[in-house]
């Protein structure tokens, strides 16, 4: 009996210290790996980028000789790719627009896929998972989290106050008001205006 309540014993501080490093690994912030993803994707497309730059008749000629991308001419493709890649990469490290940059990027990888090289295929799955990590999971802007946090403030510190300058009583919040068990108490000069009100009916 003893050797079997010291076993459940060791299993029970194993399985608390696994929950432990799980909830330690749960704590790790999304926006370090979301910048980790940035980095490395931007960073594919934009060597790709200076390198179509660098020596603009070769890329032509890439377009035209090897790519081969339907419905579209060398050279227009060639500006595209080139205009999407850098200015696509430029935003996505610095944050702006994350999710309309991702698109153009989610398109040429696709388009490289299908049409240029599709035995590349695990490169080009890895390139689409991060795209696709950022266009789902990427954060509003730093704006955005600015007029978000100040409206909760003002929420928070807003109150009825009566005209004679009396006691502030909170607003009533969106858990007590979408509760149907819960009743937000009335401040005391909005029940004496009711109470004047029945009374002159």
């Amino acid at each position: 009996m003893i050797a079997r309540s010291a076993t459940l014993g060791e299993h029970t501080s194993l399985a608390i210290r696994l929950h432990q490093a799980i909830a330690l690994l749960d704590r790790f912030p999304l926006s370090i790996i979301q910048l980790m993803f940035r980095v490395a994707i931007a960073a594919v497309f934009w060597s790709s980028g200076l390198t179509k730059i660098a020596s603009w008749d070769t890329t032509i000629a890439l377009f035209r000789d090897e790519y081969m991308v339907p419905l579209v001419p060398p050279a227009i493709a060639a500006v595209m790719s080139a205009t999407f890649e850098l200015s696509c990469s430029a935003l996505i490290v610095v944050g702006l627009a994350t999710r309309l940059a991702t698109l153009p990027l989610l398109g040429m990888t696709l388009v490289i896929e299908v049409f240029v090289y599709p035995e590349y295929w695990t490169m080009h799955l890895m390139w689409a998972s991060i795209l696709l990590f950022l266009l789902t999971k990427a954060r509003v802007s730093s704006r955005s989290i600015t007029m978000s946090i100040t409206y909760s403030a003002r929420r928070g510190s807003s109150c009825d106050r009566p005209a004679d300058g009396g006691e502030c009583w909170p607003r009533p919040s969106l858990t007590s008001l979408s509760s149907p068990n819960r009743r937000s108490k009335a401040p005391p000069h909005r029940r004496s205006r009711r109470l004047r009100r029945r009374i002159s009916l």
